[in-house]
């Protein structure tokens, strides 16, 4: 979002977790955002039954299970346009890990364009773990 003013942008979260960081989240998006920029407070799956717009770039980052993994993949994948990007984080943990490989074993249109294990979680460069897909043109 920050260094794009006049690209659509879309954020939900549910503060579910994590204690405390609505407020400082409401200060950093009036601070860095624009008229582009919209922010759900909903959970993510009830925001993608509503869905409708084309994703460029899609990160998810709520439960890192393997299944809430994949299927946040696949609802958003009907959106994402050519060349757009799925970014999955906290690769180091088996439920992305996994998710990641079925997804890619069930849409031949996506590729696999960086993948960066970390030595430990927190690490300074990738966190715990970095995956970023790519939609075939």
């Amino acid at each position: 979002m920050a260094a794009n003013s006049d690209k659509h942008c879309i954020g939900v979260d549910s503060f579910s977790e994590f204690g405390g960081t609505r407020d400082e989240f409401e200060r950093r998006f009036l601070q860095l955002g624009s008229e582009h920029h919209e922010f759900f407070q909903s959970d993510w799956k009830e925001y993608m039954k509503k869905h409708t717009a084309k994703i460029g770039v899609f990160f998810y980052d709520a439960e890192h299970d393997e299944k809430n993994q994949f299927d946040a993949m696949m609802l958003a994948t009907p959106f994402i346009v050519p060349g757009g990007i799925i970014i999955v984080d906290d690769a180091n943990w088996a439920g992305p890990s996994n998710a990641v490989k079925s997804f890619l074993s069930q849409n031949m249109n996506y590729t696999c364009i960086f993948e960066q294990k970390t030595a430990c979680n927190c690490h300074p460069t990738f966190w715990n773990g970095l995956v970023i897909l790519q939609k075939c043109s």
